[in-house]
């Protein structure tokens, strides 16, 4: 059956993408060989130009509202050390953002700390579903597809989910360099926890500044919790890792405490706990 071109073309012009522009979501090290999956939700601040940088500047999209700065960097010498994947979005959390659930106001806020989001204004639903569908679902489906893959070959991997914090919100300095959050789990943190402590690399955030969480998090939530997969949230301070030489220093001042925790026997099997406020 033929297709009527003005349908096809009438169909590209309702894509939030353009074919010129970067997917959704790409992979880095998709080959690695580690029982361990690394993703970066919050790589990029692109906007799909269709949607005319949502009305900021570029300065506003360079700050903490429009991505993580310096996520990607950490997670990529990560994937390298560890020999791990990685899959990372290409697009602002600001257009959507992929670690809130789609019910969730806040996954494409009209305003950011203190900074008005013109083109998140009034959205429509068929707007926040379009895209929900060309950016949240690409990105979370190749997830799942890549845990789905090791446990095919019946290997239990663990999820590392990299972000970056501004070092000042509401006026007030957050002193911890590095910063852990998870829940009951505590397989990775606690190990990862006292050995970064017994190295004296820095002040540790534990579950500071943010604790994960449960229901409003979506990516740990859904693709390790649901799993029984063991996981660690990782935010490092923004303006120590700005940089390629920040983010490279604290990732060699990092890694020992992250590979020796990795090492608990204990990673190699499913664990399952009772989230009370899991969304179903």
């Amino acid at each position: 059956m033929k297709t009527d071109k003005k349908l096809q073309l009438g169909y590209q012009d309702l894509k939030l993408i353009s074919t010129n522009e970067p997917p959704p979501f790409l992979t880095y090290n998709a080959g690695g060989s580690s029982p361990q999956l690394i993703v970066c939700d919050h790589a990029a601040n692109l906007v799909p130009k269709k949607l005319e940088k949502l009305g900021l500047t570029d300065e506003e999209l360079s700050q903490h509202i429009g991505w993580d700065p310096g996520a990607l960097d950490i997670a990529k010498l990560l994937a390298n050390a560890l020999d791990a994947p990685l899959i990372y979005s290409c697009y602002s959390r600001l257009v959507c953002d992929l670690n809130r659930y789609q019910f969730d106001q806040n996954s494409m806020p009209e305003s950011s700390d203190g900074i008005m989001v013109p083109g998140n204004r009034n959205l429509s639903a068929m707007a926040r579903y379009r895209r929900f569908e060309e950016l949240f679902r690409p990105y979370h489906d190749a997830i799942a597809a890549k845990l789905d893959a090791f446990e095919a070959t019946k290997v239990t991997p663990s999820l590392l989910s990299i972000h970056t914090c501004t070092d000042k919100m509401n006026g007030k300095f957050r002193p911890w360099p590095v910063s852990l959050s998870y829940a009951q789990d505590t397989r990775i943190s606690k190990r990862l926890i006292e050995h970064l402590r017994r190295r004296k690399i820095c002040k540790i955030g534990d579950n500071e500044p943010y604790s994960l969480d449960v229901g409003i998090d979506f990516t740990v939530c859904e693709h390790a919790m649901r799993r029984g997969l063991a996981y660690m949230q990782v935010e490092f301070r923004q303006d120590l890792v700005v940089t390629k030489a920040g983010a490279k220093h604290w990732v060699n001042n990092f890694l020992p405490s992250l590979q020796y925790a990795l090492t608990e026997p204990g990673l190699s099997e499913p664990k399952y706990f009772e989230y009370m406020d899991f969304v179903t």
